[in-house]
């Protein structure tokens, strides 16, 4: 976050702290030219699309709205980052999200629906998605795989899978199945 101060000269740079450690931020429209105030869009895999206005001066945040989710509670889910290790020793990110009272402890067997992304460097974000519900409250545990070829860590990650090198993309979506697999 980048702000004049009121001589116009220095820029001030400030770091919001975020309530959870994976999210999605996007812009948000503030009709306002001359506003103090900066709003942005937050969403996690367990917060649904929040509408956030951030003061400059005070150097508050305020919810303004949140996408309304019927009978949602979101202390029952969890979400968490793990990496898996490619074939050449590149860590691949993997985004996890579950039903707290339904998750099985580690080296037990448990239902996934694992997701990937490749291609034309879109990021696959980890983002609430109210179509995983069912899923998670079945004792699915949802994950979505961060592979070369798409966009979540840049330029290189995209161009590390792409034309001759597009088999990447196959073998890190099998490095993540193979990790989330041998954890259990």
């Amino acid at each position: 976050m980048d702000t004049d101060d009121t001589d116009g000269k220095t820029v001030v740079k400030k770091q919001l702290d975020m309530p959870e450690d994976m999210y999605t931020l996007g812009g948000s429209v503030n009709m306002e030219y001359n506003s103090v105030v900066h709003r942005f869009t937050y969403s996690s895999m367990t917060t649904p699309v929040q509408t956030v206005e951030y003061d400059t001066v005070t150097h508050t945040t305020t919810i303004l709205k949140e996408t309304p989710v019927p009978n949602y509670d979101r202390s029952l889910y969890q979400c968490e980052r793990v990496d898996a290790t490619a074939s050449d020793g590149t860590i691949i990110p993997i985004s996890l999200v579950y039903r707290k009272d339904k998750k099985k402890p580690d080296g037990q067997p448990q239902a996934l629906h694992l997701y990937g992304y490749g291609s034309y460097e879109i990021p696959i974000d980890p983002d609430f998605r109210i179509s995983n519900l069912p899923l998670l409250d079945r004792g699915v545990v949802y994950a979505i795989a961060h592979i070369r070829g798409g966009g979540e860590n840049g330029r290189t990650w995209y161009e590390s899978a792409k034309y001759l090198t597009k088999m990447t993309t196959f073998t890190d979506f099998i490095a993540c199945a193979e990790h989330l697999v041998a954890k259990k």
